[in-house]
Formats: C-alpha cells, structure tokens, sequence
C-alpha cells in the first residue's frame, strides 16, 4: 500500500464571508507538492458555505496525476438559528475526473 498525502480542509479565502476569484492555485499546488515530498496526493477546497468554481476549475486543469481533488464545502449548520453555527465538511467525489470536470462546469456558479 502506498502512503498518500492528505489535505481536506483547506480554504481559498481567509473571509468565509468573500469568495477569493483570484486564489492562487499555482502556489498551492507548489506546497502541497513540497510537503508530499513524492507522495500521491488527496485534496479538498473547503470554502465556508460556497464553492470556489474558478480555484476548482484551476486546480483540476493543473494538479497532473499526482494530486487528486475531491470537491468539498464547509457547511455552517445551526441546530436552531439563535445557536451559533457547528461546521461540516462535505466531500463528494465522481468516479471519472471527466465526470467531475463537467459536472462542475455546468453546476458550480
């Protein structure tokens, strides 16, 4: 069995109220690559109540095949709405990178 690096928690914006159009997913994929050190790698954007289209899209068109992302969103969940917010991150994957690529293409606004 090969060891894998895992990230699924990571977000495009230090604003979970302002989406990031412009994040920087060279850069990313530059560090993630470093701390992999060789290793395949596992990796979720996980923006707070949105998702990142454009990062995706970016990040699908340049992570190769040493870097396999997995879509994903952090969900701010109230219980009733005077509690404060719990988070949940949810993954979801397609079985075909093509499959993902179109689906997110045409559903991701």
């Amino acid at each position: 069995m090969e060891a894998v690096y895992v990230d699924m928690h990571i977000h495009s914006s230090s604003n979970p109220d302002a989406l990031n159009q412009n994040y920087d997913i060279d850069t990313l994929l530059s560090k993630i690559r470093a701390q992999a050190q060789g290793q395949s790698v596992l990796m979720s954007l996980t923006d707070h109540n949105t998702i990142n289209k454009d990062a995706y899209l970016k990040a699908l068109d340049k992570c190769g095949n040493d870097i396999h992302i997995i879509l994903g969103v952090e969900l701010h969940i109230h219980y009733v709405i005077e509690t404060e917010a719990y988070h949940c991150h949810c993954e979801c994957t397609c079985r075909y990178l093509k499959c993902f690529h179109y689906l997110a293409t045409i559903f991701l606004l």
